[in-house]
């Protein structure tokens, strides 16, 4: 395949209608350019930069096919430390908001990485499809199949690329489980138990209280039943 610069990208994303089930991620595609300056690069803002966003943020910031233009969470507190870590990889720093909105109103920024909790990959999605990004968002995609609907509905309706991060449901060591398990190797299966396996324990709860500073409570909410911050 001969090489493609961002906007050959972008203007065949659009082109071709590619969904949230085309099989095409934002990493693949970038990868395939060849953007040696700014403007042939892909410009991202991460949603969401605790743990698996800020993994993403490095590992983007890394690519010389895009870089990170805006780290967005609703923890203010997080953005010195992040900030200096993608600074010190893809050489300058990103902006920063609490209100992700503000990087979706950037024309100059291309795709969204949504890394954020559960409850907002839906409609962060959708969201980015609207102002014109296209979108990767990290599992579980939705808390529905209605909400599902929506995000696939959004990235037909406006001809964005939606990739869903479920790579370990395609990775080979997955894929060869499932063939032994349909080839019948296991017999006849009439129990089957699943394990959450993490590294860290459960967060202890806490009483309620007044959110701190640093902390925008009602967007982390966001579409999620309003919760009370403070204690009755």
């Amino acid at each position: 395949m001969d090489p493609i610069n961002r906007r050959q990208f972008l203007d065949n994303s659009a082109r071709l209608g590619l969904g949230a089930a085309a099989g095409a991620s934002l990493m693949t595609l970038a990868g395939r350019a060849s953007a040696t300056t700014a403007n042939d690069k892909l410009a991202l803002a991460i949603v969401g930069i605790r743990g698996r966003g800020q993994s993403l943020a490095a590992d983007f910031a890394a690519r010389p096919d895009c870089h990170v233009a805006w780290l967005c969470d609703v923890d203010a507190s997080l953005f010195e430390s992040r900030v200096a870590q993608v600074a010190g990889i893809q050489g300058f720093a990103p902006k920063t908001t609490q209100d992700f909105r503000r990087a979706l109103d950037d024309k100059s920024a291309n795709a969204i990485v949504v890394a954020t909790p559960d409850h907002w990959h839906a409609l962060a999605t959708v969201w980015g499809c609207q102002a014109g990004k296209h979108v990767y968002v990290e599992k579980p995609v939705s808390h529905s199949p209605w909400e599902g609907r929506k995000m696939v509905e959004a990235a037909r309706k406006y001809n964005r690329v939606v990739q869903a991060g479920t790579q370990n449901r395609s990775a080979p060591y997955c894929m060869k489980a499932r063939e032994y398990i349909a080839a019948g190797k296991l017999g006849k299966i009439h129990l089957c138990r699943v394990y959450n396996q993490k590294y860290w324990g459960n967060e202890k709860p806490v009483a309620d209280a007044d959110p701190p500073a640093h902390l925008d409570w009602n967007m982390w909410n966001g579409p999620a039943p309003e919760h009370r911050a403070i204690a009755p």
